[in-house]
């Protein structure tokens, strides 16, 4: 007749262990990314907070209400915390009856194109790596553009290529029956992201309170079809100033292309961007690589966000960083990867918001 929880302990130790570890990172990044100075700031003061796991609870309150008070209650669950058995140590909440959204794609996508979980992790695993190395839309691992090739076209070919590794016959299914299932696998994993966008939108400009730390980890597929999130140990608090200007930075570059560069650097400043030259179309780039995409950065010879921002760095340096954007631009830049996965292209957060 009880209730099933779920236990958070912090490991002994844990934070001077984060604390000594950071200490050493901000050394190696004064001397190979100088640009970074200020972001690393407001990172290790935000990483710092969790670990008090009963202000996480006070966190997980916060979320819940606001989230039971949103048009996605219905389908995005967050947990309750049980303050009388929480302390600065130890989080208990309530459990949720899931697995992560990541595992449940694996899953998915393993069933649709009839190979073994590992196979599956291996497409997702290239998919990453390509959008981490900044491939364009129709490009395969080897780094060869194929534009008249579409992500089934991609999943297809992977699955004969799986099977053969594995010595293992094709089923006799037609290739329109294939795509079919693959259709419906894409549509699983883009109405779940559409959905995290809107979700993580709203709670930045509506609720103005998020997870500043978000990542796959922490976003569950749980057995009655909803999501849930979890690990709000880094939430962010936006002021009303700070949610304006930033509302306005999103909604000039959702704008169709080409973007009013002149507007959108005027609204980087109100926001807190600072930069040594004050330079209008350096801080445009800016705002597309912290609010919506990084697609600019391969165009323009860099094949990683981290080196994009060395080439702005270069032209005109940041010389402060507004500790918000630091949070929205990480929920951003993971709502990009995982666009990635089934569309063979990055989300582009601004639009969406």
């Amino acid at each position: 007749g009880g209730t099933t929880v779920a236990v958070k302990v912090m490991h002994p130790g844990s934070q001077n262990r984060f604390a000594n570890d950071f200490r050493v990172f901000r050394w190696l990044c004064r001397l190979a990314l100088p640009g970074w100075k200020p972001i690393l700031a407001e990172l290790e003061t935000q990483m710092m907070s969790e670990f008090d796991y009963h202000r996480e609870a006070q966190n997980l309150d916060q979320v819940r209400n606001n989230m039971m008070a949103s048009p996605y209650r219905d389908r995005v669950v967050v947990p309750q915390p049980l303050h009388e058995l929480c302390c600065k140590n130890m989080l208990v909440m309530q459990m949720l009856d899931g697995k992560k959204l990541s595992d449940s794609i694996q899953d998915k996508l393993a069933e649709a194109i009839g190979v073994d979980t590992a196979a599956a992790t291996k497409f997702i695993s290239q998919q990453k790596d390509a959008f981490l190395r900044g491939a364009g839309e129709g490009e395969n691992e080897d780094g060869h553009t194929h534009p008249d090739r579409s992500i089934i076209d991609d999943l297809m070919h992977f699955r004969r290529e799986a099977l053969a590794e594995r010595n293992q016959k094709e089923t006799v299914i037609s290739d329109t029956q294939m795509k079919l299932r693959l259709l419906r696998f894409r549509r699983y994993v883009t109405q779940n992201v559409a959905l995290l966008v809107d979700v993580h939108g709203h709670q930045i400009f509506i609720d103005r309170c998020f997870n500043g730390d978000p990542h796959p980890g922490n976003i569950l597929q749980l057995s009655n079809g909803k999501l849930g999130l979890i690990d709000f140990g880094q939430t962010r608090r936006l002021s009303t100033k700070e949610g304006l200007a930033l509302s306005c930075i999103v909604q000039a570059l959702g704008k169709p292309e080409p973007i009013d560069v002149g507007q959108v650097a005027d609204a980087m400043r109100d926001f807190g961007f600072r930069t040594q030259k004050n330079d209008d179309s350096v801080i445009a780039k800016y705002a597309k690589l912290f609010f919506d995409s990084d697609d600019e950065a391969k165009a323009e010879g860099c094949v990683t966000p981290q080196l994009y921002l060395i080439k702005l760095s270069a032209l005109d340096p940041l010389k402060t960083v507004p500790d918000a954007a630091v949070f929205v631009a990480r929920a951003s830049y993971m709502f990009r990867g995982m666009g990635f996965i089934t569309e063979g292209k990055q989300v582009r957060t601004a639009k969406y918001w």
